[in-house]
Order: C-alpha cells, then structure tokens, then sequence
C-alpha cells in the first residue's frame, strides 16, 4: 500500500520554526587569542590511523624534550605552567633521583617489656600468674591426655578396642563394687578381685545408632545395667588383653560384641527363645560363670531394652519380641525365682565392664 500510494507532505505545524544557526566549516578565533571559539570533533575514516594529537609547542626555551633518564626515548612531561619537567613520569624521577630516607618521627618510641622465659609467680599462691602456651616442634608428636583414674600404663591411646583396669582407690572402681554387693541377693556376696572397663568404638556406635533408632519410632530409650554371666578362660587382671581362645566369653563379648551364632551353644533351655540373656541381680548371672586362675568374671552392660513385654510363664518359642515391642521381661513367678531380660538384637548391648571375683571354684554350675 505504502509503495503504491503517492507520498503527501505533512502538514504544516502551527509552531514557528526555531531558526538554526549556519553550521560554520571552521570556527571563528577567539577574541583575544588565536585559538578556536570551541574544539571542533575529528571525524575517523575507515582510512584514516589513530594517532596522537602533537603537544602544543610552549615558550619554554627548551630545546631537548627527550626524558633525562638515561635510555627512557619518551618524551618530558609538559608543565602546565609553561615548559617542561625533566622526566617523561614519575617512574622516571623516582630513578633518577638519590632516595632520601624519612625524617626522624617526632612521637618517642615505647619501650617494650623484656619477654620473660617463665612466667612470675602468683603474690598468693604458686601457680603462674598467666598460662604459657607449649610450642609443638617438628620433632614432637601429639599426645592426648590420660584418663582420670587410670596409670600411665593403663592408657589406651588410638585403638579401636581395649581393656583399662581401674584403681581400687578411684571412686569408679568403689561405685560398680558398691552395685554388685547390693544386687547379690541369693548367698554371700564375695569380694571383687578386680574391674576392668572395656572400650570398644565400634560397638559403641553401634548401640548409639540403635538408640537413634528406638527414638525415631517412638519406643523409651531410657539405659539400663544389667549383668551377663559367661565364661572366662585367660589371666585378664595381668594380660589386660583379650586372648585368642573362642570359649573364653568375656574377652569374645568385649572385642566384637555378643553373637547370635552362640546362642544355645551352652545352655540348652532357654525360658523366652533364642535371645540374649541379662539379668539385674549378679547373684543369678554367677550361676551362669566359668572362671580359670581361681578366679570367676561377669559383665556389667549398659542395655536400651525399649519397650518391654513382660511375661510370668515361659515362652520357650519365641524368636523375636511380640509385636510393638523391643525386648522381653520375665517378672519371677511361675518357675522363675528371679528377674531377667532378654534382648534379640546384639545392637541393644554394650559391655562396659568386667568385674573379676572368686566364689565357689572355677567350675559352672548351672547346667
């Protein structure tokens, strides 16, 4: 349509027309000097270089404007008072010129304290007024604390799994003396020989994972210490070590935890199923015991029973805990004269310590 149709002028405005000044091919002189009224932009060509504009010659009497560094080839920078300086920049002042040092400062310097190579004493006491950091040399290693209570041979430092026997003055090793006394309620209690506390990192992870998972769905988390009687068949009160023999309970409990393969290994009747057995009364694990060196062990454990399902008639057929339940608590009753628990999965047991005693022989005495 644009094409075909002839092209009407528009229609002339109402406003008046501002009359433009002619454009002037050079400007006009300054008045009073010989300089253009205003810069007039250079125009680039596609032929045409970029290159700088020649500093305007000044009356400065100069005839050499090369820099006075020796070897600069730039040119003296113009003054712009008239003339030129000596240097092309600074960089080349800064060389050329002598470096002059600083003026004294006129503000007096503090006097710093003489480092002293211990610390002074408390005026009360004498302990050091303030701590001294130890520097750690290339040649020392790093070494953790001993643990309270416990010799410097005692210490078990980086392993994944070990025994510590504690002191018989340390208030821990009177605590688990003062419990096995109190829960013997068949008979004498004897006296304990010696404790040993058990460390075992993997074990303890995993009985923290399950009492994560307890919590999760809902079920108590509240710890428990219950006794466990097995067999012991090594001298531990002198190695403090676990030995190598599989019929000895307490070192193979301790080191990789209890193992649902020995069940029923040594007991063939078992009230509530396949289940690992734990009661709160030492007197009725000692029956369960099998000591060597005159001397019998048991094990005091930390237990997370959860939820607990609590029978008076035995339920030999058990494999597992009834449903919504974590673990199973014989109250005495029918044929049973004493409490105990029973726990299907190993993950609910840490073993903490074993209590070392003598009573009755070596031999077991339950059958």
């Amino acid at each position: 349509r644009d094409r075909g149709a002839p092209r009407v002028p528009p229609p002339p405005s109402s406003v008046p027309a501002v009359a433009q000044p002619p454009r002037l091919a050079s400007p006009p002189d300054h008045q009073l000097c010989s300089q253009p009224e205003y810069p007039v932009p250079r125009r680039r060509t596609a032929n045409s270089s970029r290159q700088r504009r020649p500093l305007p010659d000044r009356a400065s009497g100069a005839t050499d404007l090369q820099c006075s560094t020796p070897g600069c080839p730039n040119k003296k920078h113009p003054n712009p008072n008239g003339g030129y300086y000596d240097y092309c920049s600074t960089t080349c002042r800064d060389r050329g010129a002598p470096r002059v040092p600083p003026p004294p400062s006129s503000v007096p310097a503090v006097a710093q304290p003489p480092r002293l190579a211990s610390p002074p004493d408390h005026q009360l006491c004498s302990q050091p007024e303030y701590p001294v950091p130890r520097r750690r040399t290339a040649n020392s290693s790093r070494q953790r604390r001993p643990l309270p209570d416990r010799g410097p041979d005692d210490v078990i430092l980086g392993q994944m799994f070990g025994f510590v026997k504690l002191k018989s003055a340390s208030t821990k090793y009177k605590q688990i003396c003062a419990k096995f006394r109190k829960d013997w309620v068949k008979g004498q209690c004897p006296d304990v020989d010696h404790i040993l506390e058990v460390f075992c990192n993997k074990a303890t992870k995993s009985w923290k994972n399950h009492r994560a998972k307890l919590a999760y769905k809902g079920s108590p988390t509240t710890m428990e210490q219950h006794y466990h009687g097995t067999a012991i068949k090594c001298n531990l009160a002198v190695t403090k070590s676990a030995c190598n023999d599989s019929n000895c309970g307490i070192c193979g409990i301790s080191q990789k935890g209890f193992d649902e393969k020995l069940i029923r290994k040594n007991i063939t009747f078992q009230r509530f199923g396949n289940g690992f057995y734990l009661a709160p009364n030492s007197s009725k694990c000692h029956d369960y015991t099998q000591g060597t060196h005159t001397n019998r062990a048991m094990l005091l454990c930390d237990v997370i029973p959860g939820k607990k399902c609590t029978f008076t008639r035995d339920q030999p057929h058990l494999m597992a805990p009834p449903d919504g339940h974590d673990s199973v608590y014989g109250e005495p009753g029918h044929r049973l004269n004493y409490p105990e628990i029973v726990l299907y999965k190993k993950a609910s047991i840490l073993p903490r310590y074993v209590i070392m005693y003598t009573k009755d022989g070596i031999e077991k005495i339950a059958s």
